[in-house]
C-alpha cells in the first residue's frame, strides 16, 4: 500500500490488502492477515512484565503489533526493527493506535547494533525476538546479537519454530522438509536449552503450541532473565570457556558492556503453573516442559491486534 495514508483507505481495501497481521484499523476494520498465534504467546509472556518506564526492543516487528503492545503496557521507550521497509504501514498503525515508537528499517540485524549506538540508546530492559532464528543463515550469531541487546536483569523473549528433540542440534530444512520459505535452520528444544543458557539468559517461563511427537515440529516462546555469568549443569566445564566470551564480540556481544546497576525488570511467573527445571540453575528444562505440558490455550483475540488492546 504505498503511499497511501488512513484517510485516503476505504474499509474495503483495508480488508482486501494482505498483511501480515490481522490489524483493525478502523473499529471492526481488520486487514487481511492470519491469526499470529504465535504472537499471542509473546503477547501473553509480555503481559507478565512490569513494562512501567522500561526501554524495550522489539526484533521483527513487521507491522508492529508487538511494539503497539509494548507501548499500551506501558513502555517508556520502544524501538521497532524490521529488515523490510514498511514504512506506511507502521503509520497507519501509529496513527490507529494513538502510539509512537522508533521505527528502524532497511538494516540487517548485525548492522543494528551500530545504528542504536549512533541514535543514543542504551542496552534495552526489554528485547523481543521473535519469528526471525529460523530465518538466519547462522542462528548462534543471530541468537548471540539478539542477546546483546539486553542489560543485565533484563528480559528477553524468545520466540521460534523448533524440532521436538532431546539431541542438541540444528536441523537444516535442506528441500523444504519443514517449510517452503526462507527457512534454513530449525533448531531442536535442547540446543535453544543450552545456547541460551551458554549465552547468560535464565529460561524463566516458557509457552508452546500443539502436543508434540519427537522429531515434529513446534513453536515456542521462552522468557529469559539476562544474568552475569553462564548457567552449566554438572560436570560442562565448556560453557564458561573464555572463548566463548571472546568469540561473540563478532556479533557485538560484550557483557562488560551489559553489565548493569539498576534492578532486575520484574516478571510475575504464574504460580499455578509449575514447569520443569533444571535443579541445579533453577532454569525452565525447555525439552521437558514441551514434553510434559500442555499446549497453551489462546484465545482468537489475542492473535490480532484490536483497538481496544491494554486501554
Amino acid at each position: 500500500m504505498t503511499d497511501n495514508t488512513l484517510q485516503t483507505l476505504t474499509d474495503d481495501e483495508i480488508r482486501q490488502t494482505r498483511w501480515y497481521y490481522q490489524v483493525e484499523l478502523r473499529p471492526g476494520v481488520y486487514t487481511d492477515g492470519p491469526e499470529q498465534h504465535t504472537a499471542a504467546m509473546v503477547r501473553s509472556l509480555a503481559e507478565r512484565i512490569d513494562l512501567a518506564g522500561t526501554q524495550c526492543l522489539d526484533l521483527g516487528t513487521q507491522e508492529g503489533l508487538m511494539a503497539v503492545s509494548l507501548a499500551r503496557l506501558g513502555a517508556e521507550t520502544v524501538v521497532a526493527y524490521d529488515r523490510l521497509d514498511l514504512s506506511d504501514r507502521i503509520a497507519m498503525v501509529k496513527e490507529a493506535y494513538e502510539v509512537d515508537f522508533d521505527y528502524q528499517h532497511g538494516l540487517y540485524l548485525h548492522e543494528l547494533s551500530a545504528a542504536l549506538q549512533t541514535a543514543g540508546y542504551d542496552p534495552f530492559d526489554v528485547v523481543v525476538f521473535a519469528g526471525v532464528l529460523y530465518h538466519m543463515i547462522d542462528p548462534l550469531a543471530g541468537l548471540g546479537t539478539a542477546r546483546s541487546f539486553v542489560r543485565e536483569n533484563g528480559l528477553l523473549i524468545l520466540e521460534t519454530a523448533a524440532i521436538v528433540s532431546d539431541e542438541n542440534a540444528l536441523f537444516f530444512n535442506a528441500g523444504a522438509r519443514y517449510h517452503d520459505s526462507s527457512s534454513y535452520f530449525l533448531p531442536s528444544l535442547t540446543w535453544l536449552d543450552y545456547c541460551l543458557r551458554m549465552l547468560r539468559l535464565k529460561p524463566i517461563d516458557c509457552h508452546h503450541i500443539s502436543r508434540p511427537e519427537s522429531g515434529s515440529r513446534c513453536r515456542i516462546a521462552i522468557l529469559c532473565r539476562a544474568m552475569d555469568a553462564p548457567l552449566p549443569l554438572p560436570n560442562d566445564k565448556w560453557m564458561t570457556k573464555r572463548w566463548i566470551t571472546d568469540d561473540f564480540q563478532a556479533v557485538a556481544l560484550d557483557f562488560d558492556a551489559l553489565a548493569s546497576p539498576a534492578p532486575p525488570v520484574n516478571y510475575a511467573t504464574d504460580e499455578n503453573v509449575l514447569l520443569p527445571h533444571h535443579d541445579q540453575t533453577e532454569s525452565v528444562d525447555i525439552f521437558e516442559t514441551v514434553m510434559q505440558g500442555n499446549p497453551w490455550p489462546h484465545h482468537p483475540s489475542q492473535a490480532r491486534l484490536n483497538l481496544s488492546d491494554y486501554v
